[in-house]
């Protein structure tokens, strides 16, 4: 598993990216919230020209640069092309927010993810969810996260793994909670929650970890 490029990246793709008020357009201005680097973050939208101030570009393949990170903001049919087509521009990571996977209980849905876990091992893809709000690294500043929260110092070195993206976004939004990692894991079809447990009990700044299992 790569950590590194899913949690630390180098750079960033937000795929479907948009202002709307959904996933597509809360991960883009909570990216471009904490990130300094504002050259680190490519838009990908075929529908646009600019976004938030910055060019979009058509398709993964046109972003100019090698991809660590890409967060999929697009329906469940086009995720495994885009890993595909992102491993073609380095892609190393990927938070898929889509749902409509195992969780739906139907074979055709449990069929499609377990092809997604297959391709994404091909690949060599590390990937959060689906079904997922993505994550918060308080201690780097990539606020990967599908709903809004207000900007505002929230490091500290609690570790959350939480199934529910509603209950990630109502410790972002508390006053008082303060963390290292806030993942929202979703189905954990490829990184499992044990996966994601080590991750945290091996990383330096996080001294409590709490989860949120749904069952």
């Amino acid at each position: 598993m790569n950590y590194e490029a899913l949690f630390h990246p180098q750079t960033i793709a937000v795929i479907g990216a948009n202002e709307s008020e959904g996933f597509g357009g809360a991960v883009c201005r909570n990216l471009c919230d904490y990130i300094d680097d504002p050259s680190r973050i490519f838009f990908v939208n075929p529908r646009r020209e600019t976004l938030l101030g910055r060019p979009c570009y058509p398709s993964l393949s046109e972003v100019p640069s090698p991809i660590d990170l890409a967060v999929i903001a697009t329906n469940k049919r086009t995720v495994i092309p885009l890993l595909r087509e992102g491993k073609t521009r380095g892609l190393k990571a990927a938070v898929i927010f889509a749902s409509g996977f195992s969780e739906t209980g139907r074979p055709e849905d449990l069929a499609l993810e377990e092809e997604l876990i297959r391709t994404a091992r091909e690949l060599d893809i590390t990937i959060l969810g689906p079904n997922c709000a993505g994550f918060s690294n308080f201690r780097h500043g990539v606020n990967a996260f599908a709903f809004l929260s207000e900007k505002r110092d929230r490091q500290g070195h609690i570790g959350i793994v939480s199934q529910s993206g509603m209950i990630g976004l109502s410790l972002n939004d508390h006053q008082y909670t303060r963390f290292s990692y806030n993942i929202s894991c979703g189905n954990a079809g490829a990184l499992t929650l044990p996966d994601l447990i080590r991750f945290l009990a091996d990383d330096p700044d996080t001294r409590v970890i709490g989860l949120y299992i749904d069952g």
